[in-house]
């Protein structure tokens, strides 16, 4: 990677000297006090329509460029001459096109020569697919060009889901030289018949790339269109259901009849799939009291347009006594087949759906069987056509079942009877249909009222099984025939694990473990939540889902919202997103993000590792991200809570952490010095949530238990001027660290929520509140605290609002800073689901100052210009001198009428609004001591900005103990008109820059990360 670097230009006629003139970023005129700009030296010129480029991450000009930054230039009396900013690093460089007097866009890097703006992809999309044509036509896929001018496509390839693959195997081939769509209209290609003859099927995609092998647009669908599948409108709408008009415009087809449901004792009991004993049939049973009459009855699988015709009435007078099976055969009373990803409906003579079916993910290995017949569930079950699924009754039972809280899972058995059972080929599985244990080698022998554990596979420990019990699983336990002969199903870890209590015969209860020998009861009394006395949301009731598509993976679990971004994590991958918020407050993927980055822990770097079990996501003010994670997804079984650094910024998809803290003996130790009895955390009831906020915001205002006294930074190493902020869910608590450069840690304080659980935090630096989450185990109430430096902080607790689903497992909770008609977006996100996890709402929680009106173009004039006087906006008094010493507000009053008022610009930053008090009396501005003593010493420009006009005034930042006012007389002010105004400039000559920074794509983040940043 290059330096970052700037070109100027001059964009007049004479050469322009330019010696004196300042460089900087967002942080204007402070580098030039820093040191991290300097004065361009005597004697720089640059020629007339010449470019200067400057390079400004080395040294006379080390400030470098972040990716959510701006470029400043100023001439030698400070005067800013020309100014840009930007949200993220361009794909190559940014430029004004043309030279000297255009917009910034995308551009080449031409470093020192005339900007080229990069060239769009040109609009042609996927408009139109037909991939079963009801009257035995060919399948095709419909382009068109939605753009004003033609464009040649030449080269260009279109697919199926293979993608290139078919490239490869010679089904598709690039389109022919000449290849053009006409502006504004429509191109047909057969894709069963070569060059394209890959055809597609009733749950695909079809894919276009350009010649250079780039994917130009791509569209997937599950299942055959009643007719087409087409964008409404074309080329810019969504895909719907839509009648062929094959090179036409799209019409929606409004006329799909919705399937209707009937109530019926027939149940679907049997289905075979893969035909490997048995062609494919579905077996039926009556659970009713009285006979079914079935004449005209009918199975259909998920193709009922296409498959109308290949289906077999049940013949008339067909009648089903209570408790009989009757069998639909291939051939007999069908002719599709069923697939590896498909649905069984059973209809009565007028199509209405009786009972139906879904599977996905393959054959099983024997069939779909209802255990118990026609009430139980569908599950991978051997053949037992025409006759019913027994559940085998032996003497064997599962008995125990560790599904969380030790080094691996586990599953024990137990035999009840009085003789030994040889229980060789034995196995187990879990609620997935490709998950099994190893069968258990020949000679096992149960011995009677004897034990045998089925236990997970370590890292360098083979056993038994290689998956995980999850929070909502299933064991089943098979003997050597596959005969199901017990099983248990749960939908959330235990506390403790699950035992049949008394041993062997009861049912299943949360007590401690007996691993290989009797059950023993326990008076594990259930944890008593706390009442909490909740108030009405702040803000609008209703909520927006985000992802009405799949956006993210099934385990979101933490947001954070940083300048502009929200950041969300899964904790099953490990992956994060970054998402760009709009002025609505929606969030859409990042440049770089649609796939998300994966979080690696150190050890993991290269390799295909699980990773963390990811739960919170923060940022630092130098644009890092934290992510807090409470076990090692390769060691579920074990408790980890840890911290993990990792740079957004890389370029790669992969990010290892540059640091990790091990906090996990910390939160123990704390939780044992509270006094509990089992203070160990469990695994998967760790540290849900992580935010980092600032020591300004922390200091004298959060209680440091090691010193019993509000916190003083000065006590304490961080890495980044902070300390971070970790909810756990095991208790409530949160928990807030010093993160050390070394990777060690220091527990400054915990906060008890009192709400027995802590899900999500996020901390509001606009009202200087921290709010903590829930999840269903507490209604998603949260919590509202403010930090008030004694032990027992001041703590609000709030509903959620009235369309959030409290029952819902939300993870994660975030609030944004941007004003949307005077609220705030606000989001929660949903652990478990693939879509509407992400939802959107607002809060009412902080007034914004009054936004600038917009200014008329023609503004009216006068009616008497001659004689009406023009006001002059002064600053009638202002604190020239104020000392970190002093502990006094620094006053600046200026003549504008309060009504007028704008903003307040320090430096030619807008200040944000609690870092001052606005008071009326004209427009009176008093920034707050804790404010100033943040600035570097030396001078700054206080810039009061009003509608009718800007008052400036100087104010310098000392060591010493020293606070001036200048105070202008107002009648005086009335009396010189004619008073020079702060920043008045006369350049001969208009100087523009245009920014421009090397390198691969980056993201958008916080800030740059820099040594400075």
């Amino acid at each position: 990677k290059g330096n970052d670097w700037i070109e100027l230009y001059n964009n007049s006629t004479a050469d322009v000297d330019i010696s004196g003139w300042i460089i900087s970023d967002d942080k204007g005129l402070e580098r030039l006090t820093k040191g991290k700009t300097t004065p361009f030296p005597e004697g720089t010129i640059i020629t007339a329509g010449g470019f200067l480029v400057l390079e400004v991450d080395a040294k006379p000009y080390d400030f470098g460029l972040g990716d959510i930054d701006a470029v400043n230039l100023y001439d030698k009396d400070q005067n800013l001459i020309d100014s840009m900013s930007y949200t993220g690093h361009a794909a190559d460089t940014l430029g004004r096109v043309p030279d000297g007097t255009g917009a910034f866009v995308e551009t080449v890097s031409t470093k020192g020569s005339a900007n080229q703006k990069i060239q769009q992809n040109p609009k042609i999309v996927i408009n139109e697919v037909e991939s079963e044509d009801a009257n035995g036509g060919k399948d095709w896929v419909e382009l068109y060009n939605y753009s004003t001018e033609d464009v040649n496509i030449s080269g260009w390839i279109i697919s199926d889901d293979k993608g290139l693959a078919r490239l490869d195997d010679g089904s598709t081939n690039p389109f022919p030289e000449a290849t053009i769509i006409k502006a504004g209209e429509f191109l047909v290609f057969d894709v069963d018949v070569a060059p394209y003859n890959f055809g597609l099927g009733k749950n695909d995609a079809v894919n276009l790339y350009d010649q250079d092998k780039n994917l130009i647009d791509s569209m997937s669908y599950t299942g055959h269109a009643l007719d087409t599948w087409g964008r409404v409108p074309d080329g810019t709408g969504a895909f719907v259901e839509t009648l062929a008009s094959k090179g036409q415009v799209n019409v929606e087809n409004t006329n799909i009849v919705e399937d209707e449901y009937i109530e019926s004792t027939l149940k679907i009991n049997e289905i075979e799939t893969n035909h490997d004993v048995f062609e494919d049939y579905v077996e039926i049973i009556n659970i009713g009291e009285q006979p079914v009459d079935i004449s005209g009855w009918y199975i259909m699988d998920d193709d009922p347009v296409g498959h109308a015709s290949q289906f077999i009435p049940v013949a008339a007078g067909t009648i089903i006594e209570p408790g009989q099976l009757f069998v639909f055969d291939t051939n007999s009373h069908f002719t599709f087949g069923l697939g590896k990803n498909d649905t069984v409906t059973l209809r009565n003579p007028e199509g209405k759906i009786a009972d139906q079916y879904t599977w996905s993910g393959g054959h099983p290995a024997g069939t779909w069987s209802r255990v118990p017949d026609g009430t139980g569930d569908f599950r991978d079950y051997p053949n037992s056509k025409g006759v019913l699924n027994q559940v085998i009754n032996q003497a064997v039972v599962i008995n125990e079942i560790e599904s969380n809280g030790s080094d691996r899972d586990w599953v024990e058995i137990f035999n009840n009877s009085e003789n030994d059972i040889d229980i060789s080929g034995w196995y187990i599985k879990d609620d997935s249909a490709d998950h099994f244990s190893v069968r258990l080698p020949q000679g096992t022998i149960l011995p009677a009222q004897g034990y045998f554990v089925f236990e997970a596979d370590l890292e360098n420990d083979i056993k038994h099984f290689n998956f995980g019990l999850g929070s909502s699983d299933k064991a089943e336990l098979y003997d050597a025939n596959d005969n199901l002969i017990d099983e248990h199903a749960w939908t959330a870890h235990a506390k403790f694990g699950l035992s049949r209590i008394p041993n062997g015969v009861g049912d299943f209860k949360d007590v401690p473990l007996t691993k290989g020998s009797e059950n023993k009861d326990a008076d594990v009394q259930e944890e008593e939540l706390k009442p909490l006395d909740t108030i009405a949301w702040p803000g609008p009731q209703g909520i927006q889902f985000i992802d009405k598509v799949q956006m993210f993976k099934e385990d979101s679990s933490g947001l954070a919202y940083r300048d502009g971004a929200l950041w969300l994590v899964d904790n099953g991958t490990g992956t994060i997103w970054k998402l760009l918020v709009d002025d609505k407050g929606v969030p859409s993927f990042a440049p770089g993000f649609e796939n998300g980055k994966i979080v690696k822990f150190q050890k993991d770097a290269g390799t295909n590792a699980p990773g963390p079990d990811a739960e919170g996501i923060c940022l630092d003010d130098n644009g890092m991200v934290f992510i807090a994670a409470e076990r090692d997804n390769s060691a579920k079984g074990v408790n980890l809570n840890i911290v993990l650094q990792v740079n957004p910024n890389e370029q790669s998809q992969e990010l290892v952490a540059l640091k990790e803290w091990n906090i996990t003996d910390h939160i123990d130790q704390a939780r044992k010095g509270r006094g509990l009895e089992y203070y160990q955390v469990k695994a998967n009831m760790g540290i849900e949530a992580i935010e980092w906020i600032p020591n300004s915001a922390l200091e004298g205002k959060l209680f440091d238990m090691n010193t019993n006294a509000p916190y003083q930074s000065a006590n304490y190493s961080t890495i980044n001027d902070g300390l971070f902020f970790l909810g756990l869910e095991d208790d409530g608590y949160i928990y807030v660290f010093a993160l050390k450069a070394d990777e060690t840690a220091e527990l400054v304080t915990q906060i008890d929520t009192e709400m027995n659980m802590v899900m999500g935090l996020n901390y509001d630096e606009l009202t200087d509140e921290i709010w903590a989450q829930t999840d269903n185990g507490r209604l998603n109430v949260l919590a509202r605290i403010i930090l008030n430096g004694s032990k027992n902080a001041d703590i609000t607790y709030y509903n959620p609002p009235q369309e959030l689903d409290p029952l819902k497992n939300n993870e994660g909770f975030a609030i944004a800073s941007i004003n949307v008609n005077g609220l705030r977006p606000v989001y929660w996100v949903e652990d478990g689901i693939t879509v509407n996890s992400l939802k959107m709402g607002y809060i009412e929680t902080y007034k914004f100052p009054a936004k600038e009106p917009e200014v008329p173009k023609e503004p009216a004039k006068p009616e008497n210009p001659e004689t009406e006087e023009t006001k002059e906006i002064q600053m009638l008094t202002a604190t020239d001198v104020w000392s970190k010493e002093s502990g006094q507000a620094a006053r600046f009053i200026s003549s504008a009428d309060f009504a007028d008022f704008i903003s307040v610009k320090l430096n030619g930053e807008v200040v944000d609004p609690k870092n001052y008090d606005l008071s009326e009396g004209s427009i009176i501005v008093d920034f707050k001591p804790s404010f100033l003593a943040t600035l570097p010493a030396g001078k700054h420009t206080v810039e009061i900005v009003a509608k009718t006009g800007t008052a400036r005034a100087n104010l310098e930042i000392k060591e010493k103990a020293m606070v001036t006012t200048t105070t202008q007389n107002a009648e005086q002010i009335k009396t010189e008109p004619n008073l020079a105004k702060t920043g008045e400039i006369s350049v001969s000559i208009f100087v523009v820059l245009s920014f421009i920074l090397l390198g691969v794509i980056l993201i958008i983040t916080r800030r740059k990360v820099k040594q400075e940043k």
